[in-house]
């Protein structure tokens, strides 16, 4: 049986929420004080999705969950710095919607995977 260790998890994306929002600081500052929400909190999202969710949510108990979810927040958080590099260059593409779709279909997938796992759990 997969157990999340919880305090791993969560130095991990203490680590990566400090790493974005360093990146963010860095990058706001050599971008001419034009400034885009999206570049801002890709570490504040890492954060609370990471941290908080996972600290609350405590039926992350598999794998496959474990992972849909990881990849779910990982292509918002790139979803969000793509779009805020475009939107500080000026510009905008109808491509960027997928990355929140497709973040939005690893958010499914992980609940799909708790509660299919929790049901074959039941009735072994």
């Amino acid at each position: 049986m997969y157990t999340l260790d919880i305090k791993k998890n969560n130095i991990i994306y203490f680590i990566v929420s400090v790493i974005c929002g360093i990146f963010s600081y860095v990058y706001e500052l050599f971008s001419h004080e034009v400034y885009s929400p999206y570049m801002i909190l890709p570490g504040v999202v890492t954060c609370i999705l990471g941290i908080v969710i996972t600290t609350l949510v405590r039926k992350i108990h598999n794998k496959w969950s474990y992972r849909f979810y990881n990849s779910s927040v990982a292509c918002l958080v790139v979803g969000m710095y793509i779009k805020g590099v475009l939107d500080i260059y000026g510009t905008t593409n109808s491509l960027l919607d997928i990355y929140f779709m497709v973040s939005m279909m690893f958010l499914i997938l992980c609940i799909v995977a708790i509660y299919r796992f929790s049901f074959i759990k039941k009735t072994l």
